[in-house]
This record gives structure tokens, C-alpha cells and sequence, in this order.
């Protein structure tokens, strides 16, 4: 397993668990917009903060789009 696809899960896994969603709705092309509102969003950079035990500037995370570009930054 390269290192991207485990963060690529663990980034799906969160996003399955704070947002509800199914599994089969995401993947890295996902665009987050479609999983929730601007309230439900912040819940979920709060979440992949802590699990990845890092911190997202409100900046990098506006330009944050899709579940790949996520992984990208991750």
C-alpha cells in the first residue's frame, strides 16, 4: 500500500463518520461541497485535524476542493 492510499482512507474513514455519508459517495474526485454545509465542513477539517494531528490554515483549506486535493495536502 503506497503512503497516499493510506491517507486517502483514513481521510474517507473521517469523512464517512462526521458527515454520514455512504461509502460508496466518496471518492478523491468528490468534490466536498457536496457532502454538507459550511458548518458541517468545519466539523470535518476540525476531525481530519485531529486525526492527522496537524493544523489546517483557513487559507490551504479554502483552496481545498476535492478529496484528492485533500490527500494531496494531507
Amino acid at each position: 500500500m503506497a503512503p497516499d492510499d493510506d491517507i486517502a482512507e483514513r481521510l474517507i474513514a473521517v469523512i464517512i463518520e462526521e458527515l454520514e455519508v455512504e461509502e460508496v459517495d466518496v471518492h478523491l474526485e468528490s468534490e466536498f461541497a457536496e457532502f454538507g454545509t459550511s458548518l458541517e465542513l468545519a466539523a470535518l477539517a476540525v476531525a481530519v485535524e485531529e486525526e492527522f494531528g496537524i493544523e489546517i490554515p483557513d487559507d490551504d483549506a479554502d483552496v481545498m476542493e476535492t478529496v484528492r486535493d485533500a490527500v494531496e495536502y494531507l
